[in-house]
C-alpha cells in the first residue's frame, strides 16, 4: 500500500509537469487535467515499468499478467474519502465534501440564555437555560448548607457565635475562576461590592454578615458562567440561619 501511494504522489507531480507515460502498444498517454481527476489503472512490473494503462478501475485486459501488480494512477490527491460516524458525503476521486449529519450538528441560532437541547429524534433545538432555585429555612448551629451549579458551589455556614451567615464559594471547575457579588446588609442598610479569584478545586470565603441579599456572577477560564440572586440571615429566635436564592447557568459559553 505505501509503495502504491508513494508512486501515485510521484505520478501526480510528473503529470503536472506535462510528462506522459506510454501504456503498452496502445500508446495511451496520461496527463493531468483541470476538472475532476480521472483515475487510471495499469500494471507495475518488478523493474518499475508501468504498462497496460487505461482509464477506469481495471487495466487493459481487465487483469495484470502474472508477476505484475495492479496500480491506480490519478492527477488527484485522494484515492477515497469515506464518511465516518456523524458525517455524510465522501468520494473516491475528484472533489470530496463531508458534512455533519443532523444528529451531530448543534444549532447555531441559540440566543443568549438558551442552549442546544436534544429532541430525542436525531435532531436538536434551542431551549432556555435552566434556573435552579434553592431554599434552606433552618440551617443548624455551625452547620453548612450548599447548592451545586455544576461549575460553582455556594455554601452558607450558620455561625451562632457571631450570629452571622458565612458565605463560602467553591470553584468546582478545573480552571481558575472569578467571583463577584454586589449585596446589601440588612442591619446596617449599607451596600458592598466584593470580588476575588478562586483556584480550581479551591474554596474562598465570601461576605460574612447577619443578613444580606445580592446578585452574583461566577466566570471560569473555560467559559462556564453562573449568575444568580441570593439572600441569607441569622434568626436569633430559632438560633438558625436561612439561605435562599436562584442560580442560572450559561451553558452556551
Amino acid at each position: 500500500m505505501m509503495r502504491t501511494l508513494t508512486m501515485r504522489w510521484r505520478w501526480a507531480a510528473m503529470a503536472g509537469a506535462g510528462v506522459c507515460v506510454a501504456a503498452g502498444a496502445a500508446g495511451v498517454a496520461l496527463a493531468a487535467s483541470g476538472g475532476s481527476a480521472a483515475t487510471y489503472t495499469g500494471c507495475l512490473s518488478t523493474q518499475g515499468a508501468i504498462s497496460l494503462v487505461q482509464k477506469g478501475t481495471k487495466p487493459i485486459g481487465n487483469a495484470c499478467p502474472t508477476g505484475k501488480t495492479a496500480i491506480k494512477l490519478s492527477s488527484g490527491d485522494i484515492t477515497g474519502v469515506t464518511a465516518g460516524t456523524g458525517l455524510a458525503g465522501g468520494a473516491t476521486s475528484g472533489n470530496a465534501t463531508l458534512g455533519l449529519t443532523p444528529a451531530y450538528s448543534l444549532p447555531q441560532s441559540c440566543a443568549a440564555g438558551e442552549h442546544p437541547d436534544a429532541t430525542g429524534g436525531n435532531s436538536w433545538t434551542c431551549s432556555p437555560n435552566p434556573d435552579s432555585a434553592f431554599s434552606f429555612d433552618a440551617i443548624a448551629a455551625n452547620q453548612t448548607a450548599a447548592v451545586d451549579s455544576g461549575f460553582l458551589e455556594l455554601g452558607l455556614t450558620c455561625n451562632t457565635t457571631s450570629h452571622t451567615g458565612n458565605l463560602e464559594v467553591f470553584n468546582l471547575s478545573s480552571v481558575s475562576a472569578t467571583f463577584n457579588m454586589f449585596y446589601g446588609v440588612f442591619n446596617t442598610g449599607t451596600s458592598a461590592d466584593t470580588g476575588f479569584s478562586v483556584n480550581p478545586g479551591a474554596q474562598q470565603t465570601g461576605p460574612n454578615t447577619a443578613g444580606s441579599t445580592g446578585t452574583l456572577v461566577y466566570s471560569d477560564g473555560d467559559g462556564g458562567i453562573v449568575t444568580g440572586t441570593i439572600s441569607w440571615f441569622y434568626d436569633a429566635g430559632s438560633n438558625t440561619c436561612q439561605f435562599h436564592g436562584a442560580l442560572s447557568y450559561d451553558l452556551t459559553s
